[in-house]
């Protein structure tokens, strides 16, 4: 049955692999054969015998226009023995799509990836998201990643720009954060961690002799008090269970994330005589006085060792080894007649090497030099200059990036004792640059205009500066705005790079002509003017003049005498009045 089963459990695998596509499977062992028509699948045995089910299968995909596609399948038959075994099936790559594990009871589902030619010209830079585990440590592949609401896999191609980025996982807690796919990547890589949500636990404990369900006096889980249904953080830890009138239990569990309640099941010997069992509390050097749950070896006398196990009286060397620390070595001397002898010591770190990963919003110029990287230890005092090998004690640090041009990172930072590299990431964000605007006139401005002012359009955005303002680097057009005057040669385009100098724009500009108004103010009342001659010719409402010349001006009007005299018209905006004393008739 059980094997009928597998077989059936591969024709579900190629049935999620073809879609429309046509699938053949091509037996390595055995002369069995499975069709597909449309979508229906069937199986052909030569024999009527039961099969004999191989190993391995090879399945062969033919995508049109893509050729055949070959990928193995896995048969595991369920043992049968009542703990929950099925039969399953596992596809160990992939046929143009990603495959993934599901707990269900069926492995090997696969999920084409059906992106278009036309949307992987759009979108062409590969976000690969690694979901890491805090426990068990490594990578996590059942997960869930959602960006910008939308569930991808890793890797998916993306186009650049900012992005939020969620990861999920059954036994895990959800972690989102805000990424930005820089502009001309290829590959954008993200990790991310999930942490393991504590799960419950349920206690099922017996007497060793009678089989009788009993009930704890105290059960400790690491180094807490934990009761029945209570919550564990997943992991491996010490278990210490105790019952009057009964030897006290001592040994070790791991707790695998899940959402279901971790069931402890485990007998207890009624007491009898002494025996004396070894526990051990270790602390590392790093955190100060956290204890490390369980370490990775314990020898005692040479010979490894777990929590509870029996040991004689007298004298004894115990060794402790765990990744990122110093090995711990001690001589103990266990005294006569104690049920529990607890050993306690404390692991000094090892050195751990750090690396850099530096970016910046805007690329540096060259000519701005290097990126100082130091770290500050909390506990000394001492600086340290990052490099490319640099290794530190774990501890707390005050990190400090530097770059001319760069906003400056300061922030503390912690480094944890393990075997692998600290990572150091960070995105330096460009300082504003001040501006300088140098203006050359064709005719000067006189005191009272406005005076010039910047205005610069970048994606989406316009900023207007006046002469020593600043702006973010990059790339904008820009424009000299005055009153009366016109930028020569119109809208430009520039690019301002991270810099600690002044940025210098230098323009020319152009005075434009101006109407003369036919309003002359006369003790802030409006006196119209019946006619105005410049150099002799009557004048209109909408001839212009240019400013900076002298003009010989005549003007009439009804109830005062006429005026002559010769004027200068000033640079300006909109119609230039005219400031003359009047002499009523």
């Amino acid at each position: 049955m059980n094997k009928k089963l597998s077989w059936l459990c591969i024709g579900a695998l190629v049935f999620a692999l073809i879609g429309c596509d046509c699938v053949r499977i091509k037996r390595l062992a055995g002369e069995q054969h499975i069709y597909e028509n449309q979508n229906n699948l069937t199986v052909k045995n030569q024999d009527e015998n039961p099969l004999v089910i191989p190993e391995s299968q090879t399945v062969v995909v033919n995508n049109s226009g893509d050729g055949d596609k070959e990928t193995n399948v896995t048969n595991n038959l369920g043992d049968g023995n009542g703990d929950g075994g099925l039969d399953s099936n596992w596809q160990d790559s992939e046929i143009g799509g990603t495959a993934y594990h599901d707990d269900t009871g069926m492995r090997g589902n696969t999920q084409l990836d059906n992106t278009t030619t036309d949307s992987m010209n759009a979108k062409n830079i590969n976000l690969i998201v690694n979901v890491m585990a805090d426990y068990p440590r490594g990578p996590l592949e059942s997960n869930t990643i959602m960006l910008d609401g939308a569930q991808i896999y890793s890797p998916h191609k993306v186009g650049p720009g900012q992005k939020t980025l969620e990861v999920s996982a059954n036994g895990y807690q959800s972690a989102s954060k805000v990424i930005n796919v820089p502009k001309g990547s290829t590959e954008h890589i993200v990790d991310v961690e999930l942490l393991a949500k504590p799960r419950p636990v349920k206690f099922q404990f017996k007497d060793s002799k009678t089989g009788k369900n009993i009930r704890a006096d105290q059960v400790i889980i690491g180094a807490s008090t934990v009761r029945d249904g209570g919550k564990v953080k997943p992991g491996k830890h010490t278990l210490e269970i105790s019952k009057k009138g009964y030897q006290t239990y001592i040994g070790s569990i791991t707790i695998d994330p899940g959402t279901s309640p971790y069931v402890i099941r485990r007998k207890l010997d009624p007491e009898n005589r002494t025996v004396t069992r070894i526990k051990w509390i270790i602390y590392t050097e790093y955190p100060a006085q956290e204890e490390i749950p369980v370490p990775e070896t314990v020898l005692l006398d040479g010979a490894e060792i777990e929590q509870g196990n029996k040991i004689s009286s007298g004298s004894h060397q115990i060794i402790v080894k765990h990744p990122g620390h110093e090995t711990l070595r001690k001589n103990i001397s266990v005294p006569a007649g104690m049920k529990v002898y607890t050993f306690k010591g404390t692991m000094a770190t090892l050195p751990r090497r750090v690396e850099s990963n530096v970016t910046y919003d805007v690329p540096p110029p060259s000519s701005l030099g290097d990126t100082s990287i130091t770290l500050v230890s909390q506990r000394s005092g001492r600086t340290i200059n990052v490099t490319d090998n640099t290794s530190v004690k774990p501890g707390e640090y005050k990190l400090k990036i530097s770059k001319r041009g760069y906003l400056p990172v300061d922030k503390t930072i912690r480094i944890y004792p393990l075997l692998s590299a600290y990572n150091i990431e960070e995105m330096l964000e460009a300082k504003p640059v001040k501006i300088r605007t140098i203006i050359n006139y064709d005719i000067n401005p006189p005191a009272n205009l406005p005076r010039p002012s910047a205005v610069f359009v970048g994606r989406s955005v316009q900023f207007k500066i006046f002469d020593g303002g600043s702006i973010k680097p990059g790339r904008y057009s820009y424009k000299i705005t005055q009153p009366g005057y016109l930028m020569q040669g119109g809208q430009k385009q520039i690019n301002i790079l991270p810099s600690e100098d002044v940025y210098e724009i230098r323009e020319s500009m152009n005075v434009q002509p101006r109407q003369i108004s036919f309003d002359i103010n006369q003790n802030g009342i409006l006196v119209n003017i019946q006619e105005i001659f410049i150099d002799g010719e009557k004048v209109t409402f909408d001839k212009t003049f240019t400013p900076g010349k002298q003009y010989r001006l005549v003007a009439k009007f009804r109830e005062y005498q006429t005026v002559q005299r010769t004027i200068t018209i000033t640079p300006g905006e909109g119609p230039f009045r005219l400031n003359v004393p009047l002499v009523r008739k």
